[in-house]
Formats: structure tokens, C-alpha cells, sequence
């Protein structure tokens, strides 16, 4: 037995080495040997032709950005320019302070410099033109591109291949034809519209974005709504806000408008679908009598000289679109462009959104007397020092109420809001106020600096109190929280707890 397994390992040892011995002697050679390296010989050229990549045929030499002059596109579309102005920037004819994509114009750039081909296709193709779209009679798509040394060169743009990959092409001059990759349709064979940065307004930095004045909304023909910007100097008083509402009606605005200037901040649409407003683009659009119409005006600091610059902006809308969108038109920009109603939401808003609703908002250190009346009562407390020095007395009885108790009240007064627009009509809203027998409550506030402000209030339902502001009403606080303020008054008079926690 061991013998036997002797022999295996001795044979297998054997065979071993005789393998050993093949694959150094065949196997590496074979696996080692150089294969002479295969040379492709370059295409023949034509007259103007260059070859570029992987021996490919350029229509003409490849032309770089730097030594682009213009280049003239005409499509389907229409017909644009871009040229090297004196500051040596691409601009558009004829819109010259138009906002292209950086991005989509180095796409052009190298649409129509580099034309390498993906093959030529016929050299002598004179009378089959009309085979692959390039015949005079298709009119098709055409670009010339100009050189810094006023070289010109000409490209026609016929059919897309059978597989839709490329289009058939000419050069000027030549009856040959080729083909260039499908990346064409992006460029030279899109409007000019496709290349457009669809922004509407005036890009301002967030610190200036809420220095806007004569803010205002038309819907159709009628203000919506018009605010004021508060200089700094006359920030004070009464006014917290740096904007104030004038029409309909002096209010302050809501920190929901200030959002709405945020976002105006340089706000742009989805695409810009023309470029260059004309009356009959207006028409297309639905912007010849425009559903809604924004106009402001942005006081942009420079902050180099600091010096404030005012910049015009206004957009018109179309009605919305069945796919929740709008048409606008940008003067300021000369375009008409497509933006989603969610952006612009405010279009739509009711008048209370853009109202503050806290309508006393006022600290209890600024105010030297709070007069309250109505047919049973008319107390007027007149408040000296400030902090925990604060002093509180009744006017006409001398009472000093408890301060604590007072701040209660304050606070009270503090949580009063305007709750909606209220739906009167201009005859019975006369009718309310000519009585006075109607009015539930008025109080007036005096503060340190003399500036006086008087809110009335008229209950006109069960749960409504037409609110009157120094003259101007158009919105109804509830009538419950009005009678809290009657009574907590009276519990401040009398010694009694306010909480400013119980709504009623």
C-alpha cells in the first residue's frame, strides 16, 4: 500500500514538471507576444474641412469662444443675434440688457464652433439636397458665425437622421453633406426664448428687500391694495411696522406681507415663453387687460457710497391658467414668462392676510392716558413713570388702581384683534355710525410724545363689532372681546382680579 502511494506521488511530480516546463516554454510567448499597433490612416479633407477627435471630419476648423465675434441664428422660431459689445460681453440685438443662461450659451458656443462630424455623408449631393432638408426650397435652420478677424461661416441645419440622434448639415459653399449630433436641437434649433433666465424683478439683498414703497395690487382696473414705506425718523408712535396700508383703509401690515417682499426679491418664473414685449404678445397671453398688475418700488442702498437708488418694478398677469399657472409680463426685463400661481399666491389673498390683526401694540412705558367710553361709562386712567415706578390714576376720581391689576387690563388690550373684512355695504355702514347710541366702545389712547389714536367699535350681529380706527373701518373684531374690555375696566375700578387669559 505505501508503496503503491510512493509511486502516485512520483508520477504526479513528474507531470508536474513537465507541465511546468510547457507553459514557460509555449504559453508566456504566446501570452507576452506585441501585436503591431493598428493605424488608422486620416480621413481625406475637403477644402476647409479639419480633422478633429478620433479621426473624425470637422466641417471647418474648430472655433473658440475668444475668437467669436457673433453668431446669427435663424430657425423656425424666429431669428436672434448674440455679439461681443464694447465691454467684450455676449449680449442678444436688440436686447441687450436681456438675462441669458451662462450655461445654455456655452452650448451654443459649442454647437456652432465645433462641428466635428459624426460622419460625411456625400460629397457631391447638388441635386439631392432636397433628400436630406438642406434643398433652398425647405428653408431650413441656419447659424452664421463671425470671427474676430471677420471670418464667416455659414451651416445649415435639414432633417434629423433616421435614428434621431443627429441632423443632416451643409456648409455654405460646399455641395457636401454631413451629420452633427442631436445636441443641435437643444441649441441653434431652439427659440431664442429657451436661452432667456426667466427673472421678473429686480434682485435686491434681504436687507433691502423690505424697503419697498407705493406697494400696491390691482385686480383688473381697481386698487386692492396700497401701502406706504414709514421713513426711520417717523417709525414711532403707533407704528411698529416699516410699511403701512392707505388703501382701503390706514392699517399696519402683516408680517405676511413682509414675506410677500422676501420673495419678490428677485423672483423668477418657471420659463420665459417671449422675449420682448410687443401689443400682439400681450394678446397671445391674456396680458392686454391683465387680471392682476403689481407695481413697487424698491429703495436699494449701494453699499459702497450709501446712497439710496429707487428701481421701478411692475408685472401684469394673465388670468391662471387651467395648469395653475399664470402668463407675466416683465417690463423691466422685456420678457413674458410662465410662473406658478404657488409662488404668487398673493394675488389671491383676502385683504385680511395683509393686515396686522393686532391692532394695539403699543409698550405701557409710552402711554400717558387710555380713555374709555360708552353711554354708561367714561373713565380715563393716566398713567406716570415706567417699570416698577409705574403709577396708574383714574382721572376724574383720583382711584389709583392696583398696577398689577392694571397690567392685566393692558395686556387685555394687547390680544385685541381684527378678526375679517367686514361685509357691509357703504349705507349701512353710515347708518351704524350716525348713531351713537350703537357704539359699544371708544378709547382713546394718548401717548408721551402727544400722538393720539381713537378705536371705536359698533356691534352690527351677535358676534360682531364693526372696528373704527382713527376714522377708517372696513374690519370687525369680535364683539365678545369688546364687552371684555368693558368689564375688565370696571373690574380694574373696583378692585376686582383681571385675568387676561379669559377671552370673555
Amino acid at each position: 500500500m505505501i508503496a503503491k502511494q510512493k509511486k502516485l506521488i512520483i508520477i504526479s511530480a513528474i507531470l508536474f514538471a513537465v507541465l511546468l516546463i510547457v507553459y514557460f516554454a509555449v504559453v508566456v510567448p504566446i501570452v507576452n507576444k506585441t501585436e503591431p499597433a493598428e493605424t488608422t490612416a486620416p480621413p481625406s479633407t475637403l477644402p476647409g474641412e479639419d480633422v478633429g477627435v478620433g479621426n473624425r471630419v470637422q466641417m471647418f476648423e474648430h472655433v473658440e469662444r475668444s475668437n467669436m465675434k457673433s453668431i446669427e441664428v435663424h430657425n423656425s422660431h424666429g431669428t436672434y443675434t448674440f455679439y461681443r459689445n464694447s465691454e467684450n460681453n455676449f449680449v442678444i440685438k436688440g436686447y441687450e440688457s436681456a438675462l441669458y443662461d451662462a450655461r445654455l450659451f456655452s452650448s451654443l458656443v459649442t454647437s456652432t464652433g465645433y462641428t466635428l462630424s459624426m460622419v460625411r455623408v456625400v460629397e457631391n449631393a447638388s441635386a439631392d439636397m432636397w433628400k436630406y432638408g438642406l434643398a433652398e426650397s425647405d428653408n431650413p435652420a441656419w447659424y452664421k458665425l463671425t470671427t474676430m478677424t471677420g471670418v464667416e461661416h455659414v451651416v445649415y441645419i435639414g432633417n434629423p437622421i433616421p435614428s434621431k440622434v443627429g441632423y443632416y448639415v451643409r456648409y455654405e459653399g460646399r455641395d457636401t453633406v454631413y451629420v452633427l449630433d442631436g445636441s443641435l436641437e437643444a441649441t441653434i434649433l431652439s427659440p431664442i426664448e429657451a436661452m432667456i433666465t426667466p427673472l421678473l424683478t429686480y434682485p435686491t439683498e434681504m436687507t433691502d428687500a423690505l424697503n419697498v414703497d407705493n406697494f400696491m395690487i390691482l385686480h383688473g382696473e381697481d386698487v386692492f391694495i396700497r401701502t406706504k414705506f414709514i421713513e426711520e425718523s417717523k417709525r414711532k408712535d403707533f407704528l411698529s411696522a416699516i410699511s403701512q396700508i392707505v388703501e382701503p383703509a390706514v392699517m399696519e401690515t402683516s408680517l405676511s406681507y413682509d414675506m410677500v417682499l422676501q420673495s419678490l426679491a428677485g423672483l423668477a418664473g418657471i420659463q420665459t415663453v417671449k422675449l420682448g414685449i410687443t401689443e400682439e404678445a400681450l394678446e397671445e397671453y391674456g396680458l392686454a387687460d391683465p387680471a392682476y398688475t403689481l407695481y413697487y418700488e424698491n429703495n436699494v442702498t449701494d453699499k459702497t457710497t450709501n446712497e439710496t437708488t429707487k428701481v421701478e418694478n411692475m408685472l401684469l398677469f394673465s388670468e391662471k391658467n387651467e395648469d395653475g399657472t399664470y402668463y407675466v409680463a416683465s417690463p423691466m426685463f422685456d420678457i413674458i414668462a410662465k410662473i406658478d400661481s404657488v409662488t404668487v399666491d398673493f394675488l389671491e389673498w383676502k385683504m385680511i392676510k395683509w393686515v396686522d390683526p393686532q391692532i394695539f401694540e403699543v409698550n405701557i412705558n409710552n402711554v400717558r392716558s387710555i380713555r374709555f367710553q360708552n353711554s354708561q361709562l367714561d373713565i380715563q386712567f393716566m398713567l406716570d413713570g415706567t417699570g416698577q415706578d409705574l403709577v396708574v390714576t383714574e382721572k376724574n376720581s383720583k382711584f389709583q388702581p392696583d398696577v398689577k391689576n392694571f397690567r392685566q387690563l393692558y395686556k387685555v388690550l394687547l390680544s385685541t384683534y381684527i378678526e375679517d373684512y367686514a361685509s357691509l355695504t357703504e349705507e349701512q355702514i353710515d347708518t351704524l355710525l350716525s348713531d351713537q347710541s350703537n357704539l359699544q366702545l371708544k378709547m382713546t389712547v394718548v401717548l408721551r410724545t402727544g400722538a393720539t389714536r381713537v378705536y371705536e367699535f359698533y356691534p352690527y350681529s351677535e358676534r360682531r363689532s364693526y372696528c373704527v380706527i382713527d376714522g377708517d373701518g372696513n374690519y370687525y373684531a369680535l364683539r365678545t372681546m369688546v364687552n371684555k374690555i368693558i368689564s375688565d375696566v370696571n373690574k380694574v375700578m373696583n378692585n376686582e382680579p383681571v385675568d387676561s387669559e379669559d377671552r370673555y
